[in-house]
């Protein structure tokens, strides 16, 4: 939970060629030599999504975000499992308030061999370049704590602006080997695997959740 801790984190500079539009004290390229593609930033920045001053990496989030997530004003952009209400109730105990809302630029993709989807930038031939699903809103503290155990190491959390222009969280997928091109459907989800999964979240919360919740 370093990100909620206000942790510095890092950032995958994806489809940029090596090369970042920087804010602040550095302008210009930002040559990731020894890093793995990956660099700790300082300051404010503008990146691939226009996005500057708050910006969320695999290690820590920055900014106001932290504030807005301990004040319970940060909402969550669900693109997959995490739209259906069998699914949150098993995790949360509840189903928060949410409504529709769709991003542009980013799909829901099929991932290999697994039921649920990742959500990753969109090319030209896929759904129009729009990812579809529900902004969940009233989230506490300790509701995130346990999403973001929820979600795995594969998944990234990045702030988003929806179609609707409204700004919103949400967890980005990190690999690329095992994503496929077909779009990830929610409705054959819920039809060949929703029970199941379901199960296996309560299974989880009982196991992890209470012990996720109490971290400090």
């Amino acid at each position: 939970m370093a990100w909620l801790d206000g942790a510095v984190g890092r950032d995958v500079l994806e489809g940029t060629g090596g090369r970042e539009v920087l804010a602040g004290d550095r302008i210009g390229r930002d040559v990731l030599e020894g890093t793995g593609g990956r660099e700790v930033l300082g300051g404010d920045w503008i990146g691939r999504d226009g996005l500057r001053g708050d910006w969320i990496g695999r290690d820590g989030l920055r900014g106001d975000w932290i504030g807005r997530v301990r004040a319970g004003r940060a909402d969550l952009f669900a693109y997959g499992t995490l739209q259906f209400a069998e699914v949150l109730g098993a995790l949360l105990g509840r189903v928060p308030e949410h409504r529709p809302a769709a991003v542009a630029g980013w799909r829901a993709a099929c991932l290999r061999r697994l039921s649920y989807p990742g959500l990753v930038t969109a090319d030209a031939v896929a759904d129009g370049g729009l990812a579809t699903g529900i902004l969940l809103t009233g989230l506490s503290e300790a509701d995130w704590r346990i999403l973001d155990a929820y979600e795995d190491a594969e998944y990234d959390l990045m702030p988003v602006e929806l179609a609707d222009a409204a700004r919103a969280l949400t967890f980005r997928y990190t690999r690329s080997d095992l994503v496929l091109p077909q779009t990830w459907s929610a409705a054959e989800f819920a039809v060949r695997h929703l029970p199941a999964f379901a199960e296996q979240c309560r299974s989880w919360r009982i196991t992890q959740a209470p012990v996720v919740s109490e971290i400090p």
